[in-house]
């Protein structure tokens, strides 16, 4: 790439330039290399002059993690092309991938700090293979939250794009490694013996009865239920991810303290496993619609209102269509329904894209859901203000919408999902533990 203003050329500092045509090549060898391949989108260097700063950040981060990054810079006439691939919706953006899949994007320059802290976890999510009953009481307190870094969307320690769909735990029973399907689960509970499994996994047995009994009288609008995992063994809990799986969903909540509760769905739609990465007694699994967690720091993080600063120079719809995101955001109550605002059918520009993103800021929750292919969810730091974005097989946005509302709809499990997940349940249980 001839991207080069004075001193700040990269491709002195040893850095390659990729485009379509040879970019899988570089991930390829990062990924044999055991490396996270970071990839720097600049723009245009005369519009966006942090592109300059970046730049010059990106060499000293690969030399201060020694080893653990391999980075690049996409040629300019490659930018559209990849940009959309990746995800890339600011200009700079450091786009870190590993083992096929996009970990996180880091927009704009950040201070030395939040680089080595979220690119930490973001290592550590490559290393961990990237990509009792109560009525619902919040697990952790989710008051107090601290306002989030700059981007959109994004969350503390966490990158402003989602995070790839991970597993939970140690590999399951008997499994080398992957996720397991619902077929796969019961494939695997047919090979062993259920009076063993029986005796020694009674607490995981227990608990599984107690879950159909809660999911079966389960409604979409009810409180949330939780059963407490912390009495199990290690054998118990890997049976119960086994029986349960990996469903569509998955993602985080951002913490107060920059930790995240790890969230994903069982096959089993309705019952998910939380978990919070700095405490191991908060692991449980929860039957709703959505983890009671997810409401939660929607509601108590976000803000109910924004200030619409001047728009730059080359803005054309930001301003009345940021008006109008208030003004719903504002009206909105539980009684009326979800208004949607299509940015597909919409003349946004990218200074447009860029000051909307500025002005909504950050929101504490990332979801991925890969049903019927990829849509993610995430949380604004406006009250009730969502961004659903859906991709096709190659990863290209077919719709990108900002949602006004509760949860999205595409992340709630229905009242028939409760009837369907109780019947299956109940077979697992009847089938291979009695």
């Amino acid at each position: 790439m001839e991207f080069q203003q004075g001193k700040h050329d990269l491709t002195r500092r040893g850095l390659p330039e990729v485009d379509a045509a040879n970019v899988d090549r570089f991930l390829g060898a990062a990924n044999d290399a055991g490396a996270v391949a970071v990839l720097l989108s600049t723009g245009d260097p005369a519009r966006f002059m942090e592109a300059i700063d970046v730049a010059v950040v990106l060499p000293e981060l690969i030399d201060a993690f020694r080893g653990q990054l391999r980075g690049a810079v996409i040629a300019r006439r490659a930018e559209s092309e990849l940009g959309q691939r990746f995800g890339v919706r600011v200009q700079p953006t450091l786009i870190f991938v590993a083992k096929g899949e996009t970990l996180g994007l880091i927009a704009k320059i950040q201070d030395w700090p939040v680089y080595v802290d979220r690119i930490a976890k973001l290592i550590d999510l490559r290393a961990a293979g990237a990509c009792c009953c109560d009525t619902h009481h919040s697990p952790a307190s989710l008051t107090g939250y601290r306002t989030m870094n700059a981007g959109f969307p994004t969350a503390p320690g966490a990158a402003e794009q989602p995070i790839n769909v991970f597993p939970f735990g140690e590999e399951s029973l008997n499994a080398s490694s992957g996720s397991l399907t619902a077929a796969g689960a019961l494939a695997k509970l047919a090979t062993l013996d259920s009076a063993e499994l029986a005796k020694r996994c009674p607490n995981a047995i227990d608990l599984l009865s107690k879950v159909v009994v809660a999911i079966a009288s389960q409604k979409t609008d009810a409180p949330t239920r939780l059963f407490r995992l912390g009495n199990l063994d290690d054998l118990e809990r890997k049976l119960i991810a086994d029986v349960l799986g990996e469903g569509e969903i998955a993602g985080f909540v951002a913490l107060p303290d920059g930790s995240m509760a790890q969230i994903q769905e069982s096959v089993l739609a309705g019952i998910w496993h939380v978990r919070l990465e700095t405490d191991a007694n908060h692991e449980y699994l929860e039957v709703g619609a959505i983890p009671e967690i997810v409401k939660r720091a929607a509601a108590d993080l976000t803000t109910t209102d924004f200030e619409i600063g001047q728009a730059p120079e080359g803005a054309m719809n930001a301003l009345p269509v940021l008006a109008e995101i208030r003004e719903r955001a504002l009206a909105w109550r539980p009684s009326i329904r979800s208004q949607i605002i299509n940015f597909t059918l919409l003349p946004m520009s990218p200074v447009d894209m860029s000051f909307l993103q500025d002005t909504i800021r950050n929101g504490p929750v990332q979801l991925v859901s890969r049903g019927y292919g990829t849509c993610r969810v995430l949380s604004t730091a406006i009250r009730n203000v969502w961004s659903v974005q859906f991709f096709n097989a190659m990863d290209a946005i077919m719709l990108d919408t900002l949602e006004v509302g509760g949860v999205p709809t595409v992340a709630i499990a229905a009242d028939e999902d409760f009837e369907d997940s109780a019947e299956r349940l109940q077979e697992i249980i009847e089938a291979y533990f009695k």
